[in-house]
């Protein structure tokens, strides 16, 4: 799950971020999960959003709910 979320990372941050709220509903479900690595590395990414997507502005409705649900 950990490499699946560094993919994620990249094709988001590299992109042109029009993707981001498609990606947020779909992993919003994983943050549920039972295993705390998978949690855990949803979090770091969606921080790495947070700190490092160049509109990032625009996403913090959506980024924020998922920082404070982890």
């Amino acid at each position: 799950m950990y490499r699946y979320c560094m993919f994620l990372d990249y094709v988001i941050m590299y992109s042109n971020g029009k993707q981001v709220p498609e990606v947020c509903t779909s992993i919003s479900n994983r943050l549920f999960d039972q295993n705390v690595a998978v949690r855990s590395a949803l979090c770091r990414v969606v921080s790495n959003w947070m700190l490092n997507l160049p509109d990032r502005y625009s996403y913090f409705p959506k980024l924020i709910p998922l920082i404070l649900t982890a």
